[in-house]
């Protein structure tokens, strides 16, 4: 089944489609004298088509992703012709490596080399990129030269270069979440730390002058406070779910136990979160200037407080539609639900690079 939505003349126009776990989100945007503008945006929870819970994580195949992309697109009325996916953290890896400043002659070779020592799964099971770290952003070493080294694997840019054709986009684009989170979220050369919490796993992009530094899986997301909820208070999942809607790390009588439950349940999120930030402080000799909660376990209240506990920082939470132009009756919406948007926004904002 192939179906093309785009019969508009709507060259201008990007759309960011971000593929998740528990839903899809995209954002068109379109450039009109030299501002960015918000066209339409929207969200589909897989698990839903699968009579799951919305924001549960399931296996979505291929069939079910091009089905669930088509009723987005056409309940959020998407026409863009270009379109840019974002790639499942599962499937990338990025981090800096050092090289000896001796092989700067042949870096590609030297980078072959130490890349095996770096990437967890076959050099020949991956496509790599590279990019040199221009001088000042890192403390000097005249021995070594710092890269930055990114590997998304064959098989998922296959499976997403088919689900692109399925859907009728010609010549898609595909970026590694933490490029469009950085693009979304950030812009004034900060030493920070981006927090992605999804619902079966979270990531952490350290970004320092605009370049990434690293970025961190870790296997935790916002599902297992669901799940977590639903036992100790004998709730069914939807029901868990409403409570962590509802009330989120609230302390008040009517939900102490929720709340307690909620910080039980993320302790371990969040104390891998403090520690991979010491770890970066200490590496670094920096003291990271922001961290920013993002994804749509962010979006639960008083999730900063909770989180301010174990991790020492300010967090604040991300708002990627303040880079663009909005209508100003939907500014307090965008603004609640743009934690969920920020990769969606960020893959868009890509299309107007020159």
């Amino acid at each position: 089944m192939s179906l093309s939505f785009f019969q508009q003349n709507n060259d201008e126009h990007v759309v960011g489609v971000d593929i998740g776990k528990s839903s899809i989100k995209a954002v068109q945007l379109k450039k009109e004298h030299n501002t960015v503008k918000l066209v339409t945006y929207g969200e589909i929870f897989l698990g839903n088509l699968l009579g799951q819970v919305d924001g549960k994580a399931v296996s979505a195949g291929e069939d079910l992703i091009v089905s669930a992309l088509i009723t987005l697109y056409k309940e959020a009325k998407i026409t863009a012709k270009k379109a840019i996916f974002s790639v499942d953290p599962a499937s990338t890896f990025v981090t800096t490596i050092p090289i000896s400043a001796e092989y700067s002659e042949d870096l590609l070779t030297a980078l072959s080399y130490e890349a095996r020592k770096y990437l967890p799964v076959p050099l020949s099971t991956v496509d790599i990129d590279h990019w040199l770290i221009p001088p000042g952003v890192l403390k000097e070493d005249q021995k070594k030269i710092q890269v930055v080294l990114a590997a998304i694997k064959h098989d998922t840019l296959t499976l997403y270069s088919r689900i692109a054709q399925r859907l009728g986009v010609q010549n898609p684009l595909f970026e590694i979440e933490a490029f469009s989170l950085k693009r979304s979220l950030l812009g004034d050369g900060s030493f920070s730390i981006i927090v992605d919490i999804g619902a079966q796993y979270s990531t952490v992009t350290l970004v320092h002058k605009e370049i990434i530094l690293d970025v961190h899986l870790i296997p935790r997301g916002s599902q297992e406070s669901t799940t977590q909820l639903a036992k100790a208070l004998s709730l069914s999942e939807a029901e868990a779910e409403k409570k962590k809607t509802d009330f989120g790390y609230d302390q008040n009588t009517d939900s102490k136990y929720v709340g307690e439950v909620m910080k039980l349940s993320t302790y371990p999120l969040f104390g891998d979160i403090g520690r991979l930030l010491l770890m970066y402080e200490r590496k670094y000799n920096k003291i990271v200037d922001k961290i920013i909660f993002t994804g749509s376990g962010s979006r639960v209240k008083g999730i900063s407080l909770a989180a301010g506990e174990v991790i020492k920082g300010d967090i604040i939470l991300a708002n990627p539609f303040q880079k663009i132009d909005t209508p100003s009756f939907l500014h307090d919406m965008l603004k609640r639900v743009g934690p969920s948007y920020s990769v969606s926004v960020g893959l868009a904002l890509k299309g107007f690079e020159e």
